[in-house]
């Protein structure tokens, strides 16, 4: 129960920081939110999954080692791909062009550098339209 309790802290913080156009504030209190989390993910029997999957690990891991964020940046000339034109800022993120969990790959060709309060933008249309 505390769990739901911390949660619905969280998303209302959230919501609250970019209402008051604070989004960068924003996404950094949902990046820690989502490492508070990450334990309290429900476990996942082999049978429920399919056969060859570990047991509680998601299909949808994300596998974006540092060399790989670096080329992707590069091939887009260090600027937002967002289409702003913005160069990137020290902790851009790299972003899953077409999501993880609608099928995209962790391939380079699938990944663009975003800056954190475009990439939190995009996440959020991404997860209105889900």
């Amino acid at each position: 129960m505390r769990t739901v309790y911390l949660l619905m802290l969280l998303v209302l913080a959230i919501s609250a920081l970019a209402c008051w156009g604070k989004e960068r504030a924003a996404y950094t209190l949902l990046q820690v939110g989502q490492h508070m989390f990450e334990g309290e993910r429900e476990e996942v029997s082999v049978g429920q999954i399919g056969a060859g999957l570990r047991r509680g690990v998601s299909r949808h891991e994300r596998r974006v080692t540092p060399l790989m964020k670096k080329k992707v940046a590069a091939r887009y000339g260090w600027r937002c791909a967002c289409g702003c034109g913005e160069q990137l800022s020290f902790d851009y993120h790299v972003d899953h062009i077409l999501p993880l969990w609608k099928g995209g790959s962790n391939n380079e060709e699938n990944l663009q550098p975003l800056n954190p309060p475009h990439h939190l933008s995009k996440t959020s249309l991404e997860n209105q339209r889900a």
